[in-house]
């Protein structure tokens, strides 16, 4: 039985030597096939891009090809990930491709990934790291998008992700609720603040900001929004 040395290094210093000698004792043709979807993620010898350094991720992942699932229907690569805030914890994710699985189970065949999260883990970590749980307290939400109609939703959802690219806690509707509803869900749940948007509003470029606490309503324009908002401490309830 011929030894292949183990590679399990931080990407950037990763042993080619390493990969080489695996697709090198490697005999199917599978196996070869499989160690090839690696390097497509993963850097090897003389490669300037693969899926990890495009996606700016390469810092934060370890190549271990000691690594193994107990499921058996994973046809491709398979990931495990730790908090870094605590490496003792173990894995609190893990998952992987499994192309098959779907049509196993009456579906059409489809590529296929994905990840369970080991809820209990998370939520010890949580509990237990002053930094975590922090962050975690219970206190009212920031900022409910409302839309008054459902043509708007793709612009909303836009709106969304800038606002929470900026850092700021931001909700909307996802189950059709009309305006009123929304505005009612909005009081219900205690947002501090909702934003609205309508056809006039997009044309403005101007929305209206109304504070939930005071009830006083101001129109402006995205960006002091965000700025209003990111100055506002998290833990101020008006």
């Amino acid at each position: 039985m011929k030894m292949i040395p183990l590679a399990s290094d931080s990407l950037g210093i990763r042993s080619i030597e390493g990969f080489d000698a695996l697709k090198t004792a490697l005999t199917s043709e599978k196996g070869v096939a499989d160690l090839g979807n690696i390097d497509e993620i993963t850097p090897s010898k003389g490669k300037k891009k693969y899926a990890l350094h495009v996606s700016g991720l390469k810092k934060r992942v370890k190549v271990d090809y000691t690594l193994v699932r107990g499921l058996d229907y994973y046809t491709g690569p398979i990931f495990e990930i730790k908090m870094l805030s605590n490496k003792q914890m173990g894995s609190v994710a893990g998952g992987g491709r499994y192309d098959e699985l779907i049509e196993s189970y009456g579906g059409n065949p489809m590529p296929a990934v994905g990840i369970g999260f080991g809820i209990e883990r998370i939520a010890d970590m949580i509990e237990n790291d002053p930094r975590m749980s922090s962050a975690y307290i219970e206190k009212r939400p920031s900022l409910f998008v409302v839309y008054l109609k459902p043509e708007l939703i793709k612009y909303t959802l836009n709106t969304v992700e800038r606002l929470r690219d900026s850092g700021i806690q931001t909700d909307f509707d996802l189950i059709g609720r009309s305006f009123k509803k929304q505005l009612s869900y909005a009081d219900r749940m205690k947002y501090r603040f909702v934003m609205l948007i309508g056809d006039k509003e997009i044309r403005e470029g101007r929305y209206a900001l109304k504070n939930m606490e005071t009830g006083i309503q101001s129109k402006m324009e995205l960006n002091d929004i965000i700025i209003k908002l990111s100055d506002i401490p998290k833990s101020e309830d008006t």
